[in-house]
């Protein structure tokens, strides 16, 4: 009986929103596209960002990809060619 009595409460609360809207139309339109540029922006940004931190990277077997850093004084940098050569030739563990 109480889903009843939530359904009736809730079309009654609509009913006095909708007047309410009615009532202040400048207040409606500034909230429907404020609203709508939310929603789009949300969209927009997420349609960028799923690609970059969601979907797997277009290679095969892409999760063994592995970046080498150099690591001087707590700061990370790219390593020379010399280094990654060496680390090429005396490593076995990696395929490429």
């Amino acid at each position: 009986m109480s889903n009843f009595q939530d359904l009736g409460s809730f079309v009654s609360d609509l009913r006095l929103a909708m007047r309410q809207l009615r009532r202040s139309p400048g207040f409606t339109i500034v909230s429907t596209a404020t609203l709508a540029l939310g929603i789009g922006a949300v969209a927009a940004i997420f349609s960028v960002i799923d690609p970059i931190l969601f979907k797997p990277l277009p290679y095969p077997h892409s999760s063994r990809i592995l970046m080498i850093w150099n690591n001087s004084e707590g700061h990370r940098s790219q390593i020379s060619f010399g280094t990654y050569f060496e680390i090429s030739r005396r490593n076995h563990s990696f395929e490429s």
